[in-house]
Parts: C-alpha cells; sequence; structure tokens
C-alpha cells in the first residue's frame, strides 16, 4: 500500500510541477500514456509522438507492463528509451509506476 502512495505522490508532484511551467504554443502540457497493457498491447513510441507530440509539451510514457522492449531486437523500434529526437519533438519521460 504505502508503494502506491509513493507512486501517487510522485506522478502528482510531476504535474504539479508541469503545471507551473509557462505554456507553450501547444493546447496540453502532458499527454500520459500507457505504453504496455496487460493484455499485451504494446505501443509504438515513434508513431505516439510523431501522432500527439505536436499538441503537447511532454510525453509521459508508463512502462510498468513492459520495459524490457528495448533489449529485444524486434521489439527495440518501439521504445521510448531508444527515440531519437529532434527540436520539435516534446520532452520525453519514461517511468515504471503503475496505478
Amino acid at each position: 500500500m504505502r508503494t502506491v502512495l509513493m507512486k501517487r505522490t510522485c506522478v502528482t508532484r510531476f504535474v504539479t510541477w508541469c503545471r507551473k511551467e509557462p505554456m507553450r504554443r501547444v493546447p496540453f502540457r502532458l499527454a500520459i500514456i500507457q505504453l504496455g497493457t496487460y493484455d499485451g498491447t504494446i505501443y509504438n513510441a515513434r508513431q505516439v509522438v510523431d501522432k500527439i507530440g505536436h499538441l503537447c509539451d511532454y510525453i509521459l510514457f508508463d512502462s510498468a507492463w513492459v520495459g524490457y522492449e528495448q533489449f529485444i531486437n524486434m521489439m527495440a523500434d518501439t521504445s521510448p528509451l531508444l527515440l531519437e529526437l529532434n527540436e520539435n519533438d516534446p520532452g520525453i519521460f519514461v517511468t515504471p509506476i503503475g496505478t
């Protein structure tokens, strides 16, 4: 129970910090995406960044169900840890925090 509360506190602090920062030209400050689901759906981080990156300053990938994809050759392209970013891409955070 304590671990869950600590994880929620960390996310709450992060979201509070994002609200304090000045807004840019984008409608959303932070997008939180569950990278992998319990039933086995794993999203490609590059596709997520390409689709919604222009809409937010930061993307937080919740990797509670995955986190190993960068070590498997056929899944390496889906990893947010291996993304090559440019100056137009949002900031990327990757956490192992589950709810």
